[in-house]
């Protein structure tokens, strides 16, 4: 069940958002992502994880929620179907917002809808490098468990993203790890 929101806390489905925030989502989700796998993606600007068009497409599809503060967009993730399971990405709590606890209002949220449409579990795709230890990754990995999100496999990055091959600058896999829910 999500945790209670209240005050000037909301989280909403939007169908569209504009360009100015379609921009800030994109700058910070790209930033962040940059920054937590920096020895993953090249620099140059040449590797983005979001860009207008994508998040547009993931918001034509319903897919996205956005968490307010006081009608700032703070946090952002993604509910789609992949292979005929349920799963999040795109979790991102942007800068100035973050350790409030809103990413695992996303999570709790999320779990809530897909149970609510009759999932019976949620699933994750976690990017480990396997040539680097990268802290922030191993934390987010004991905090997907500590929310009841098991390990499942491990699938090599490139053959779900082969059009990555030519930014990827380390060898990748996905972490599929999964809830049951309910």
């Amino acid at each position: 069940m999500p945790s209670p929101i209240s005050g000037n806390i909301k989280i909403m489905r939007p169908s569209h958002l504009d360009e100015n925030e379609i921009a800030f989502i994109c700058d910070e989700i790209n930033a962040i992502y940059l920054e937590e796998e920096k020895d993953i993606w090249p620099h140059d600007g040449s590797y983005y994880r979001i860009n207008a068009s994508l998040l547009k497409n993931y918001l034509h599809n319903s897919e996205i929620f956005v968490l307010r503060e006081d009608n700032v967009i703070a946090s952002i993730i993604r509910l789609y179907y992949q292979d005929g399971n349920r799963y999040f990405g795109l979790l991102s709590s942007f800068r100035n917002f973050r350790r409030r606890g809103y990413a695992k209002l996303l999570v709790e949220h999320v779990e809530s809808v897909a149970l609510n449409d009759g999932d019976p579990g949620l699933w994750i795709e976690l990017l480990f490098c396997n040539e680097l230890t990268l802290d922030n990754k191993t934390r987010l990995f004991d905090w997907y468990c500590s929310l009841g999100y098991e390990k499942y496999k491990i699938v090599d990055f490139l053959s779900v993203h082969p059009e990555k091959k030519n930014v990827l600058q380390k060898a990748c896999d996905f972490l599929i790890m999964k809830k049951v829910l309910g």
